[in-house]
């Protein structure tokens, strides 16, 4: 948040929605000059740096529908007095271009109210 406002020109209405226990598919929002709302999922780690993350099936839907007004924040080393921060603007269009790769760790498992123990 202090980043955002230190760093980024016109900034407007930052909100940070997690904190305030909403899960629309990102963390931070804010507004552009001209009114353009921008969304941001961030990612943190103590490490130097970061070379993959695990977002939500939410936060991939919210990336393919906002595109270029979506961001992936990626914070390395977020626990000492000079973070390293890198900004992903539009992860969708960075996969369909090839120069990200989407691969599943997990799946979730749902049955209906049929009796699965057999």
């Amino acid at each position: 948040m202090k980043y955002l406002q230190k760093n980024v020109e016109d900034i407007s209405g930052l909100r940070w929605v997690a904190q305030e226990g909403e899960t629309p598919g990102w963390d931070i929002e804010y507004q552009t000059s001209d009114k353009r709302l921008i969304r941001i999922e961030v990612k943190s780690t103590q490490s130097q740096s970061i070379r993959s993350v695990e977002i939500t099936a939410n936060e991939w839907r919210a990336a393919k529908l906002y595109r270029a007004r979506y961001r992936l924040a990626l914070v390395a080393s977020c626990l000492s007095t000079e973070p390293i921060i890198q900004f992903i603007v539009d992860p969708f269009g960075a996969f369909e271009k090839g120069n990200i790769e989407l691969s599943p760790v997990r799946f979730q498992i749902a049955w209906n109210t049929l009796d699965h123990r057999r």
